[in-house]
């Protein structure tokens, strides 16, 4: 797991790099050379990096999932959600800490040196500055992840892709395995919603803003999940043969 940790936060500082206007144009990407008042440039400095990151954050789940069941040999589905449950979040905080101190830290990197008791002002510094991109990955959850999990576009493609290449599967076969009844996967589901309560418990206090995104959030998340857990999920548990 700490292997993960810091390969994790590898990835994420690709993911800023490749956000970055400068690399942007370096590939080839002139429409910034004709963004005379900024707004595209601004749209992708926002945006991009919230992109990506939940783009990451949405294989991350199906990497410990795989780890926990052929790396570690953990054999029942409820042990390894906890395991992934558990890691998942922790990687969040891993990320959420980054986003928070490593562009400060770094920038200031030969004042840290000089003064190591400056490393809490400049998190105190850093924390307020954040603001406006965790909002932007609040809304990305509230307006892209929640749409997607409430409309189930993944299994619909997954069909539509079998009944295209596998014609000649039987009924049978397209209700079994992954084309079986879905499970809620609470390893996958529980860490992103923690996350957006820890993000407004700290930014509550000093960016208030963040509170009506939040609140919109858990509001949609609660009409989603309710309506999947009643009519779409099916309950799945395993205990090893404890009671």
């Amino acid at each position: 797991v700490g292997l993960l940790a810091v390969f994790w936060t590898g990835l994420i500082s690709l993911c800023y790099l490749l956000s970055s206007v400068s690399v942007l144009r370096s590939i080839g990407l002139k429409m910034f050379s004709d963004d005379d008042d900024g707004f595209i440039e601004d749209s992708v400095i926002s945006f991009l990096p919230v992109m990506l990151l939940n783009g990451l954050l949405a294989l991350l789940p199906l990497v410990l999932d795989w780890l926990a069941e052929n790396y570690e040999d953990i054999k029942t589905y409820s042990e390894i959600q906890k395991l992934t449950l558990s890691r998942y979040f922790t990687l969040s905080m891993i990320n959420l800490w980054a986003i928070l101190a490593g562009g400060t830290i770094t920038s200031s990197l030969s004042s840290i040196i000089d003064n190591p008791a400056q490393v809490l002002n400049l998190l105190g510094d850093a924390v307020p500055s954040v603001a406006v991109y965790l909002v932007c990955l609040v809304c990305v959850k509230l307006f892209i992840t929640l749409p997607v999990e409430m409309t189930r576009v993944v299994p619909l493609i997954r069909t539509m892709l079998s009944q295209r290449c596998f014609p000649a599967m039987t009924p049978r076969d397209r209700r079994s395995g992954i084309f079986g009844p879905p499970e809620l996967l609470f390893g996958h589901v529980y860490p992103q919603i923690v996350l957006v309560v820890v993000i407004l418990f700290v930014y509550a206090p000093i960016a208030p803003v963040m509170c009506p995104f939040a609140f919109c959030f858990f509001a949609a998340a609660n009409l989603v999940y309710r309506h999947q857990c009643l009519y779409v999920y099916v309950p799945r548990f395993e205990s090893g043969g404890e009671l």
